[in-house]
């Protein structure tokens, strides 16, 4: 029960970090949280360990953070992408795609074509909700090629990289002729799938990559530290730190997760 309860609330507040719900830099107090899920303590310090040991969250004299994404980490980030991305395309090339995979990645470069296609024509590239739309399918693009690759351990390192808050995003300039070379980028990439061309799809991941990192904005990582550099601490509760060992055994069999 107690591993169940810990897992159900790592992944809740992994999916809240990745997702921008909890927002990079905001304080991670085990009181809060536990009140808010409704469980004790233990699973969330269960939890957020999990979570620092994977870099998602970091500990510093005040407690628990969500990790703050520097310039030279994200340039990490996609260095590492670059490299595991380009070794997966490769791989599937390889071992060629199953009907399934490339009818996805089919569709998903075919709505973007229609998409991209008549916002030009309506003048609208630069629409938030083509933007939107056009993201929705690049992540289906890398997360069906990423769960194509035949080698298990290259799967959960793409995961493990990949997995950062989506308000990194906030950190690229994206232009509107930027967005179409991302795009006949994925046409490319599928091409040389579906040829079998191992080498050049890996050329062509590792490019696609490194293009992403080059479109970062150093301005926008500034502004985001000196903002997150202000964010307040929430007052911590008489005791919060302190767990018994009655909590520790028996809190977490009496508690479950709010729905």
């Amino acid at each position: 029960m107690t591993n169940q309860l810990s897992e159900r609330v790592y992944t809740g507040l992994r999916q809240e970090i990745i997702s921008g719900r909890i927002a990079m830099g905001e304080r991670l107090r085990e009181t809060h949280l536990a009140m808010r899920l409704k469980v004790s303590r233990t699973p969330i310090r269960e939890a957020l360990q999990q979570l620092a040991a994977e870099g998602l969250v970091e500990v510093d004299e005040q407690g628990f953070h969500a990790s703050i994404y520097s310039a030279a980490r994200v340039a990490e980030i996609y260095g590492c992408r670059a490299l595991l991305e380009s070794e997966s395309a490769r791989l599937v090339a390889q071992t060629g795609l199953n009907s399934e995979a490339q009818i996805e990645l089919e569709q998903a470069v075919g709505f973007c074509d229609r998409l991209l296609a008549d916002a030009r024509a309506k003048g609208m590239i630069s629409d938030p909700d083509v933007r939107r739309a056009f993201l929705e399918q690049n992540n289906i693009f890398h997360s069906v090629l990423h769960a194509a690759c035949p080698n298990r351990m290259l799967r959960e390192l793409i995961r493990q990289v990949g997995d950062i808050p989506a308000s990194i995003r906030n950190y690229f300039r994206f232009s509107d002729d930027q967005l179409f070379e991302s795009h006949t980028a994925h046409r490319r990439i599928l091409r040389a799938l579906i040829a079998r061309d191992g080498e050049r799809a890996a050329a062509q991941m590792r490019e696609h990559i490194w293009a992403a990192r080059d479109r970062m904005d150093p301005t926008a990582f500034r502004k985001f530290t000196e903002a997150s550099s202000a964010i307040p601490v929430p007052p911590m509760a008489p005791e919060a730190n302190r767990v018994t060992s009655n909590e520790q055994g028996n809190d977490d069999e009496k508690q479950q997760v709010a729905s």
